[in-house]
């Protein structure tokens, strides 16, 4: 009967922490890459600034080919929008906020499904002489409860992610 005793308060002891431990994780991450492009700003801006542009070197439209896409709005103006649903990339949308041509850009980045998110995206864009270095950043300030204990690994998770993005869009615009 003691040992019963033993393994029920341990058992207790680690619903406890596993409930409580999320308290003390970061209820935010953020995650950021640059690459540098060997074409000038005014070559670079566009691609990502024009969603239709937007979808042929971001990393997560080869993965659903099945997945639908609808674009609404003026392309690399504020208020245009990229939706799409997928079995495999969920549903959301990332809305363009902010524009300081050949320099940044600000996007309000959601998801629904799988699960509820917001993010901001930024990409910023720094005239090197004929090059340009773009800086991809994404800031979640504030996830569920339970989500925290994902936060700490979001940067190696979704950074591979932002290498890949970026590497293809130096592909595009080096060719």
């Amino acid at each position: 009967m003691k040992i019963l005793k033993i393994v029920g308060i341990t058992f207790g002891v680690i619903v406890l922490l596993l409930l409580l431990l999320p308290a003390v994780l970061p209820s935010g991450y953020t995650v950021e890459r640059s690459l540098t492009i060997d074409r000038p700003t005014e070559v670079v801006f566009p691609k990502v600034a024009d969603f239709e542009q937007f979808t042929q070197w971001d990393p997560w439209s080869p993965q659903d080919p099945q997945g639908t896409k609808s674009l609404t709005g003026t392309a690399g103006e504020i208020g245009a929008k990229w939706a799409w649903k997928g079995e495999i990339i969920g549903t959301g949308s990332m809305t363009l906020m902010g524009v300081e041509a050949n320099k940044n850009l600000l996007f309000k980045l959601q998801f629904d499904e799988p699960f509820k998110s917001i993010a901001d995206n930024t990409f910023t864009f720094e005239n090197l002489g004929g090059k340009t270095k773009v800086t991809w950043k994404m800031t979640v300030t504030e996830t569920d409860y339970f989500s925290r204990y994902m936060n700490p690994m979001m940067d190696g998770m979704l950074g591979k992610d932002f290498e890949t993005g970026l590497n293809s869009l130096k592909m595009l615009c080096e060719k």
